[in-house]
């Protein structure tokens, strides 16, 4: 029986005369492919990068499923493989939709592959996670762990990845302690049943490096997001979004380091990345854009850094809105720079701006609050 992958990528955008085009060629040549063959394509541009692309495949196979009666075990990896694309893209209530209906064959039908229900449960985990539905996060979690444990045994390479999405949980929730075990055990059991080279190891590596970064222990974090980055070009490429967000992680370790000059490779190397993948209108983009921004005007190259304040600043007004925390942190930096500048009279026309959007999100929270405790 053909092994079916779980992804926990983060899919980018195409352009649209790109997309129209191969949305186009997709559907003739779809009328002659049966689920496999949608499965298979689905799961190669996922691999590739070509996240949109594999959406449509994934959709495609879901109702080929359904057509051609296929068994219970691959209409649940069907859900499952669809479900997760959904969470990547922050589509969290379509994704809960179709983990319900994968959940519901395995509580109903016999399944048989033992990986997939385990898998399932945390990888909704994961969503209720991001979606910052904690307690219903725990409870999937909770029986992911009892289903491997029963079926599979705390041994299995599937551990590797449940770990690695729980501790990703409790770095949501500050549980420091209990996140550096999860991340710990799973690198453990990585090594051990799959290699010290497995693709597996990237996101535990990099997750555990963010653990000792919000700890300040900065030449723990180095080695590991090292090796990560290593292992990520090695399978995935240099323009793919792991290898990307372990670039970008990386310049914060290097810039905390104070190694300012391996601090703009890191960032102009995710920057490069994030722009072929995503286009450059993605959020990822903006974030990236002004980490290197900062380096750079600690290395005093002004102008490159406000341009790039600009475009961040743009980015963010557009993708999340005028008046929100990222927007506020934006104008601050830029600010800054332009003061070093000596542009001062466009610096607090920033500075104004961002006090406005602290003050406004303060008391949007604290009016929240008294509305919750009333």
């Amino acid at each position: 029986m053909m092994k079916r992958q779980f992804h926990f990528i983060v899919a980018p955008r195409l352009s649209l005369l790109l997309t129209l085009a191969m949305f186009m060629s997709l559907a003739v040549a779809a009328q002659d492919l049966n689920f496999r063959a949608l499965d298979s394509l689905g799961r190669g541009d996922f691999d590739r990068g070509n996240y949109d692309q594999a959406e449509r495949y994934f959709r495609l196979a879901l109702d080929r499923a359904a057509a051609e009666g296929v068994s219970e075990t691959d209409m649940v990896g069907a859900l499952g493989n669809l479900a997760e694309q959904l969470r990547l893209t922050g589509r969290y209530q379509e994704s809960e939709e179709f983990y319900g209906r994968a959940i519901a064959i395995l509580r109903s039908g016999t399944i048989d592959d033992p990986r997939f229900a385990p898998l399932i449960w945390a990888t909704q985990g994961a969503m209720y996670e991001q979606a910052g539905k904690f307690a219903l996060s725990e409870s999937s979690f909770k029986e992911a762990f009892r289903l491997a444990q029963r079926d599979l045994g705390l041994d299995h390479e599937v551990m590797a990845k449940i770990l690695n999405l729980r501790g990703s949980l409790y770095i949501a929730t500050r549980r420091w302690k209990e996140a550096e075990r999860d991340f710990r055990r799973g690198i453990d059991v990585a090594e051990r049943q799959l290699g010290k080279h497995d693709v597996t190891l990237v996101p535990l590596l990099g997750n555990l490096g963010i653990v000792y970064g919000l700890r300040r222990r900065w030449h723990t974090v180095q080695p590991l997001l090292v090796r990560a980055l290593a292992i990520s070009e090695l399978h995935y490429g240099a323009k793919h979004p792991e290898t990307a967000m372990i670039l970008n992680s990386l310049g914060a370790t290097y810039y905390w380091l104070g190694n300012l000059t391996e601090a703009e490779s890191a960032f102009r190397r995710a920057l490069a990345a994030r722009l072929k993948i995503l286009g450059p209108d993605a959020s990822t983009v903006a974030t990236t854009s002004s980490a290197l921004a900062l380096v750079l005007t600690g290395q005093e190259k002004y102008a490159e850094a406000k341009s790039l304040y600009a475009e961040s600043l743009r980015i963010h007004e557009h993708k999340v809105g005028l008046r929100t925390p990222e927007v506020a942190a934006t104008l601050e930096q830029f600010a800054r720079l332009l003061r070093k500048m000596k542009s001062d009279e466009e610096a607090l026309t920033l500075e104004s701006r961002a006090k406005s959007i602290r003050t406004e999100l303060k008391y949007t929270v604290k009016a929240t609050t008294q509305r919750r405790v009333n």
